[in-house]
């Protein structure tokens, strides 16, 4: 196993252009791939803030609920 590491490491070091990063990686600013690839990235970050909101939406309508009952269970006269 470490022979074949050895072995593709070399291959690659003799050949720069197949181990070099694509353009995007690069840093091509004009590109309308790293365009793409910026919008994609704020679509995802949007898509995980959605999901949190959401989250404590939730753990706030418990929350609410929670203290809601409370107040009720006082204003009947306490625990049963």
């Amino acid at each position: 196993m470490a022979r074949r590491v050895a072995i593709i490491s070399l291959v690659l070091l003799a050949l720069p252009a197949v181990a070099s990063a694509c353009p995007v990686c690069w840093g091509g600013g004009d590109s309308q791939v790293l365009a793409g690839m910026n919008r994609a990235i704020l679509f995802l970050l949007g898509c995980v803030g959605v999901v949190f909101l959401g989250m404590g939406k939730v753990i706030w309508d418990i929350h609410r609920r929670i203290r809601h009952r409370e107040r009720l269970r006082l204003i009947d006269g306490g625990a049963r």
